[in-house]
């Protein structure tokens, strides 16, 4: 596939000129990619990482076609739209998606791109940002199905990291709060590296495979623990931030998940510390960048799984209802409350599904999160309830996660006060 590509010298309109880098026909995913780096030195006393050669060079090779990001949001705009019409002549299509990959100053072109271009772009991955770039009001790109990562290493000296965290909450706030913003974008703060994502630590992620489940998966996969990789010294020099090659397993020294801002990456205390598995997030909200305090963290499970003490059946704690029990989580819910002899009563919006999904699973009540009065009137007569109900994958019309993830809670609570529930 390398040898059949084609490197095409082009101008747009208003006369800026751009290498586009365009695959062979057989091996096009449909994808434009607008790559932006930094110069081959950052001015820092250190060789800038990536390169915009390795970079179209890394992506090129999983079948997108490259062009450079441009300088700002205007010139990317016309670079995409140049793009498209050589794409179009050359493999007789246009692209299907644009993603925009950005890393240190650079992304600034690329939100510019997705805020004031919404139509011409699909995802951003800003790796390394300047704080001020998140301030843009990015809520046409979100009206539009667009998706944007932000990544930045907590141990970097040039730009801190509560500067990227005020940045990103300036971004929730243009897009009227933490619960909407959620809906297309996400903030990964990476323990132990800098800007680059370099370190000690692991930080080598396939951020182009994460937009692609992001964006093509049915159902959506948005990037909530990507897990990150360290190769052992020689094997492979990592040519590219945002799609890099494969590696042979014995090749890598380290793996880490990374979940999205506010939850942090915490080693569990047992297990094998350089294998992803031994890491975990705590349900840790606090909205800064801070470490969370031992007090913070439950206690650690004991080494031998044999010294775990089981639950002793106690139906004095039912009966339960399980709100939303036709999901993953809710059939396993019912599964472990049914194993521990705890009556139960299953709450979902449409009964024949969950009993397609687990005919004998406790019979279920008809009610709709988002429907105050059925919500209550289903929780009647219970002792406790978990709510364990959520969003449609992408949240299209009214199953978004603000109806049903912040505002179902909400009812719940209610209805619980009502009824008197533990």
């Amino acid at each position: 596939m390398e040898q059949r590509s084609v490197i095409l010298a082009r101008t747009t309109l208003r006369g800026t000129h751009f290498r586009l880098h365009v695959p062979a026909r057989e091996a096009w995913n449909g994808r434009l990619a607008l790559v932006g780096c930094e110069a081959s030195r950052d001015g820092l006393g250190g060789e800038a990482w990536p390169t915009l050669e390795a970079e179209c060079l890394a992506l090129r090779r999983r079948g997108y076609a490259c062009a450079p990001l441009g300088a700002d949001g205007a010139a990317a705009a016309e670079i995409v739209d140049a793009a498209r019409l050589a794409l179009l002549r050359a493999h007789g299509a246009a692209p299907r998606q644009v993603f925009a990959f950005a890393f240190g100053a650079a992304a600034r072109a690329a939100l510019e791109l997705a805020a004031s271009h919404p139509a011409r772009c699909n995802a951003v991955v800003a790796i390394g940002a300047p704080p001020a770039t998140l301030a843009l009001d990015l809520r046409p790109f979100a009206r539009a199905g667009g998706r944007l990562v932000v990544a930045h290493g907590t141990a970097d000296d040039v730009v801190p990291v509560e500067a990227i965290v005020r940045g990103f909450e300036a971004l929730e706030r243009n897009a009227g709060g933490a619960v909407p913003a959620s809906g297309f974008a996400r903030l990964f703060l990476w323990q132990g590296l800098d800007r680059r994502l370099r370190g000690d630590a692991p930080g080598e992620v396939d951020w182009a495979l994460q937009l692609e489940r992001w964006c093509d998966r049915v159902p959506s996969r948005p990037p909530d623990d990507p897990i990150a990789i360290r190769c052992v010294t020689g094997p492979r020099t990592a040519g590219s931030l945002f799609a890099p090659g494969e590696c042979d397993p014995a090749d890598v020294a380290a793996s880490r998940p990374c979940f999205p801002f506010p939850l942090r990456t915490i080693y569990k205390g047992r297990g094998d510390p350089d294998h992803w598995s031994s890491w975990y997030a705590p349900a840790i909200y606090r909205r800064d960048a801070t470490a969370p305090q031992p007090e913070e963290l439950p206690a650690p499970l004991p080494q031998d799984p044999g010294r775990r003490t089981p639950l002793a059946p106690d139906p004095s704690i039912g009966p339960v209802a399980v709100i939303g029990a036709s999901g993953r989580l809710g059939l396993a819910i019912l599964a472990a409350l049914a194993a521990l002899r705890v009556p139960a009563r299953a709450i979902v919006r449409d009964p024949a599904r969950l009993a397609a999904l687990d005919p004998s699973a406790t019979p279920a009540v008809a009610a709709d999160v988002r429907d105050p009065q059925a919500l209550a009137a289903a929780l009647a007569d219970m002792r406790c309830a978990i709510f364990a109900a959520s969003a449609t994958a992408g949240g299209d019309g009214a199953n978004t996660p603000q109806a049903v993830e912040y505002q179902g809670i909400v009812n719940t609570v209610a209805a619980a006060r009502t009824h008197g529930l533990q």
